[in-house]
Formats: structure tokens, sequence, C-alpha cells
């Protein structure tokens, strides 16, 4: 058995759905999502990363076009494309690696010198924003939400993707909400005016996209997830930075099966926070002497993968769905170097690179948390053996 890294729940009567959607699934799609995130203007993208370079370019043109814009020093690499299709400068603040928060000194730093703030909610890890806005608000600087891995994140009782002025969400395959592709970018007041009325439709076919998706929902099962896992040229389980792509409409197909799933995917939140919390409770005082990185007191974790931190690193297990997560901090990220400005050190992303694992919490994933926890507290030298459906 081959345990999936991530999952997002689809059914065949989603994507019969999708495969129906016509031209007004995309108007239908974003209508539903200014109602649920409480937005002026909604706007859906061909992918989430196409999504943050629309909040990026219409968050620089109310600050000023030569503004500097301060990213998270370790997030989805997704993030340093969407920068440097923007073109902006970048300084970057330090994650605090038991909360996946900002480091509120390094942030009050970066947002001194910007006039853009982008967040981003780690594996479903809920965000200070009584810190975020205090500083923003201060400098007189918009924030940018990525809230693209935060499906069930909320602080204070108000969901991920409600909270910036401009707010980002993916429904790519591994975000826990899926519509096999596609993203879309919220915008509140004022940001609203920034964005592109239309945007050029994609080159995507029904039937290319429909077998995407079919092929998604059938390897996703641990039974069969093996056989792409083995074949080397797909790198699932690789992250890799991808040069950004001009932005393109979501397609109907996308849009359909996003409307189609949203109901199961919520469902499927409470299902990892089960997991999670299980997990959690069984490595807290684990005598390997793991760091369990813990959501803020006053908000919630969507759970979309459970971070661990293991002194020197090196625990991955593919076959579990144990995984190292991105592997270098925003700033060592060759693109982006020609845009930054001189920056502070930041020990907490470097910590994280180097020493976090995450483990699957997803309803795939089945029984395996005895294997999770035994190969996570290196109990034994050998690898488990794994059983299970």
């Amino acid at each position: 058995m081959w345990v999936p890294p991530a999952y997002s729940p689809l059914t065949l009567r989603a994507m019969v759905q999708g495969v129906l959607a016509g031209a007004g699934a995309r108007a239908e799609l974003e209508g539903s999502l200014r109602e649920w995130y409480g937005a002026d203007r909604a706007l859906a993208a061909a992918s989430g990363t196409q999504a943050l370079q629309l909040a990026l370019k219409a968050a620089l043109g109310q600050a000023g076009g030569d503004a500097t814009v301060a990213l998270p020093a370790y997030t989805c690499y997704d993030v340093a494309s969407a920068a440097v299709w923007a073109g902006a400068p970048v300084v970057f603040y330090d994650l605090d690696p038991l909360t996946l928060g900002p480091e509120p000194e390094s942030l009050r730093r970066a947002a001194g010198k910007a006039g853009v703030l982008v967040v981003a909610n780690l594996f479903g890890f809920p965000l200070d924003w009584d810190l975020i806005r205090e500083v923003a608000d201060a400098r007189g600087i918009p924030v940018v939400e990525d809230a693209a891995q935060g499906l069930g994140a909320e602080w204070k009782g108000r969901p991920a993707g409600t909270m910036g002025d401009l707010s980002i969400l993916s429904f790519g395959r591994g975000k826990g909400w899926t519509g096999g592709s596609g993203g879309a970018v919220l915008a509140r007041e004022r940001f609203g005016e920034s964005l592109p009325r239309e945007l050029p439709p994609g080159p995507a076919s029904k039937a290319r996209e429909g077998a995407k998706a079919g092929a998604v929902w059938v390897l996703a099962r641990p039974s069969l997830y093996g056989i792409p896992a083995r074949v080397p040229a797909l790198g699932l389980g690789e992250t890799h930075y991808r040069a950004p792509t001009e932005p393109r409409a979501i397609s109907p197909f996308a849009a359909g099966l996003a409307l189609a799933g949203r109901d199961r995917s919520l469902a499927e939140v409470e299902v990892r926070r089960r997991k999670a919390a299980l997990l959690r409770e069984r490595l807290t005082g684990d005598p390997a002497e793991l760091a369990l990185p813990e959501p803020l007191e006053q908000g919630r974790s969507g759970d979309l993968r459970l971070p661990v931190l293991i002194p020197g690193g090196g625990r991955e297990h593919p076959r579990l769905g144990l995984y190292a997560s991105y592997p270098r901090p925003l700033p060592e990220l060759e693109p982006l170097q020609p845009l930054m400005a001189r920056m502070d050190p930041c020990p907490g992303a470097r910590r994280l690179a180097r020493e976090l694992i995450t483990a699957p919490t997803h309803s795939r994933s089945g029984s395996v948390e005895e294997h999770v926890l035994r190969w996570l507290a290196a109990e034994g030298e050998s690898e488990p053996e794994v059983s299970g459906s």
C-alpha cells in the first residue's frame, strides 16, 4: 500500500457535473465565492498561482508601482513564482517554526520596508490576524492572504480566505478542495477595481480534464497510488519551482467540479482534524524529541497535513505519505535573487527547510497511524511493513 501525501475528495457525480458544466459555470462559481467569503469581487483563474499573480498586481497598483512586497521566507514555491511574475522588489520575514505563522519582530521589520504584505496558511494552520492587521495598518499597506492551503483554517471563528484585502484560493488536486485545477482571487473594497474585468480563456479540453480528474480519482486509492508513485518522471511528492505563466480564466470543467465538490471537501476537513488530533496526542512527549507545531489558541487548523519537526531531518517514507516539505527557504531560490532587497537572517525558515516533514491526515490514509507513529518515533531501524486498504 502507498498512501497519497494529500487528497481532495472527488466523486463520479461531481466529475459528471464538471463535464456537463457550460460557459456560465465560471460566473456561478465567482458569485458563490463572493457570498461564501464576503468579497466584493471574485475572479476565477486557471490556477491558484495565477490568482496570486493577479492579487499582487492589484495590490501593487494600489500601493504604487515601485512598492516592495514582503513575503514569508518559507512557504510554497508558487508564491515565489507569482512574485517573479509581478517583478516587484521583495523582502522576507521569518516564521515561528512552532506555529508556522509570522515571527512578530521579523514581520514588523519587513513590513517597515514594504508596500504590500503577503501571508500564507501553511498546511491549513491559522494565522494571527490581530498581529497581521496591527502591522499592516500601522504602515497603511494592503495584505494579500494566500489561503491556497487554508481550507478549514480559522482565526477567532473567521475562515481563512475572508480576512485579506485580497485573498487567494486554490482548487488544485492537493489543496483540500479541488476542481482538478484552478484558483480564485477575492477582492474587498477598492482592490476589486484593480482586477481585470475578464481573463482570456485557457486552452483546456473537457475530455483531457475529465480524464485527468478520473485518473486522480482512481489512483488516489492506496492500493493503486503506488503505480504512479513508482514512476520517477512524474515526480510525485517532489517540490520544484515552476516559472509563471500568463493568467487565464478557469475552465468550465474546473469551475463545475469545484462547485460540485465543496460540501464534500468541508466534510473531509473534519476527518483530517480527527486524524491530526490522534497523531498529535500520540506524538506529544515522544522520546525521539520530535517537535510538533501547534495551531494558535485562538485559531483552528484545517490540518491539510500534519507538520512534524525532526532534529536532523531525513525521515521521509513515501509509502506512508511522509515527505519532507519545501527543501529550501524562498530567499535561496535563484529566480528571486534579482528581486531581493537586503534581508535579515531567517533562522526559523532555515530550520523548517532542514527539519520539517509532513504526515497525511486525509480519509484515504486508512489506518496507517501506527505505522506513521512508529516511523516518526524511530522505534526501529527497519522500515515498517505497511498493510491496509
